[in-house]
């Protein structure tokens, strides 16, 4: 079923529903502030065709939504899937949807009707967390629950590589496996020329879930010889990594159990080189709950929660731009061009905020479920 969804929105010359802090709709409109990020954010950003969802139906399905982003038409019904799903954008061509519910795979889709091209079925219950190309094409997959990287190939009909990090050390012979067992390998991004730099949370699993853990992980592997090289960090529960080639960012979450001291509350963001003594480093105030930076900007769009205060944020360019009290409000974010799009769940509504950069400005629109992933893609 294909609904009307928000027409235009994120032109140059835009018009949206005004609503004063966020509240019920007015008749005022107004243009979007046009703000142009460096690297021409908006001339990278209109070629992608669709903003794809997951919304999720615990405990065993969801489905696929597309948003179409020369029109801003949303289908809520593109593809039956999984409640527990990943996905990523694949060049802008494909879409990779990650299975991690029972069944763990890899499916490439193909087209704005998300037709599957290919599938790949790995170990059942290796919690498969992300998925990236490197620059021969192939296609690397990190797990939670396998200390390994699987590296398979580019129409996923074999494994190319299956990288053991099991027994892996850093110079001062310190373990990547921590006491529980498992290195959690999550986020990756190519990193120079010829290598895949991977984080490595080195949670602690507790009876009352995870606990973040100092310290964390850095892996580099070089795309030919699949020889590896660890660097421990002391950055809490890294939740993302970007390359602009010469540095890595890296976003640390901070740990967000109840259990967590203050200081531990806290997210950061490293900029850091391989090799370097000293990385760049910005602490903030708050957890950090996600994130999304283009790789070719350093301006960067964030979730924040203050446990102390229950208080939820969007944060832009190192400013809040929109905070809110209560269980659970904001949780996934992305920016298309002058625009924000943030997931919303609160009481049992589920929505897609549309919102300028300054946070002034929303449109709010109502989902069949709630929003677990967000990506680009065809």
């Amino acid at each position: 079923m294909r609904n009307y969804f928000i027409k235009n929105v994120i032109l140059f010359s835009v018009l949206i529903v005004f609503l004063p802090n966020c509240a019920k709709v007015n008749t005022v409109q107004e243009s979007l502030t046009k703000i142009k990020a460096p690297g021409d954010f908006h001339t990278r950003h209109i070629m992608h065709k669709g903003l794809w969802l997951a919304l999720s139906a615990p405990p065993d399905t969801g489905k696929l939504a597309r948003i179409d982003l020369q029109t801003m038409d949303i289908n809520q019904n593109v593809l039956p899937i999984p409640s527990d799903v990943q996905i990523f954008n694949d060049k802008g061509e494909h879409l990779f949807l990650l299975n991690r519910n029972h069944n763990d795979s890899l499916t490439l889709l193909k087209g704005t009707n998300a037709e599957v091209a290919a599938t790949f079925a790995f170990i059942d219950k290796s919690n498969p967390q992300a998925v990236s190309r490197d620059q021969l094409d192939r296609i690397w997959v990190t797990f939670y629950d396998k200390n390994f990287v699987q590296v398979l190939s580019a129409d996923l009909k074999e494994e190319i590589k299956n990288i053991d990090l099991s027994k892996l050390r850093d110079d001062t012979n310190q373990a990547l496996v921590d006491s529980d067992g498992f290195a959690e390998l999550s986020s990756l991004t190519h990193y120079g020329d010829n290598k895949m730099a991977i984080l490595a949370q080195r949670l602690e699993r507790t009876r009352e879930g995870f606990r973040a853990n100092s310290p964390s992980g850095l892996i580099y592997i070089d795309i030919f010889s699949f020889q590896t090289k660890l660097d421990l960090l002391d950055i809490l529960n890294p939740l993302a990594i970007y390359s602009d080639n010469k540095n890595l960012i890296i976003y640390g979450a901070g740990d967000q159990s109840g259990k967590a001291s203050p200081e531990n509350q806290r997210g950061s963001k490293y900029k850091y080189t391989e090799g370097a003594v000293n990385p760049t480093i910005q602490q903030f105030d708050t957890v950090i709950l996600d994130v999304y930076k283009a790789n070719y900007s350093d301006i960067s769009a964030l979730i924040t929660y203050q446990p102390a205060k229950n208080e939820y944020c969007i944060r832009f360019d190192n400013n809040n731009i929109y905070c809110e009290t209560g269980d659970y409000v904001f949780n996934k974010i992305i920016r298309v061009d002058n625009a924000l799009f943030v997931s919303y769940t609160k009481n049992k509504s589920s929505e897609l905020w549309v919102m300028t950069l300054d946070g002034k400005f929303v449109v709010k629109n109502t989902l069949d479920l709630p929003i677990t992933a967000m990506s680009f893609g065809p």
